[in-house]
């Protein structure tokens, strides 16, 4: 004799039915009529940072490759003390939440090192530096 449960080709499983529950419990939801009008306010209001670099220092490192470049590589040989202020707003209203704020500027920070900090560098086109000079004009 052989069980149902034993025949069945799905996992039972209590992780897939936790699993389940609550995207069931999202889409019934967001076909809520208040719901869908709420998402849609959201999702139509336009989001703004403003970054204020209140502090930047640390020794920069200048890397100037020899000719023909139109580059100038420059990073931090180490992470540079970096004060920053992020002022999130969400339409005409202000986030005041210093839990979120405190988190973009971390955010911020932590990509700033990746980018600008030895070993990566960033760079700057120097279309001059392309520019044929003549020596016997000199």
């Amino acid at each position: 004799m052989s069980s149902a449960a034993l025949d069945s080709e799905e996992e039972d499983s209590a992780e897939s039915s936790d699993e389940e529950a609550p995207r069931q419990n999202f889409t019934k939801a967001t076909q809520n009529k208040y719901v869908k009008r709420a998402f849609d306010e959201v999702s139509n209001t336009p989001v703004e940072l403003t970054v204020e670099v209140k502090e930047l220092r640390g020794t920069l490192a200048i890397n100037i490759p020899p000719p023909p470049t139109d580059r100038l590589w420059y990073g931090f040989t180490k992470k540079p003390h970096l004060w920053l202020s992020a002022k999130p707003k969400l339409g005409a209203r202000q986030v005041t939440l210093t839990h979120v704020t405190d988190y973009i500027e971390k955010k911020l920070d932590l990509e700033f090192q990746k980018v600008f900090v030895l070993p990566n560098m960033d760079d700057v086109v120097i279309p001059i530096m392309l520019f044929d000079v003549d020596e016997n004009r000199l």
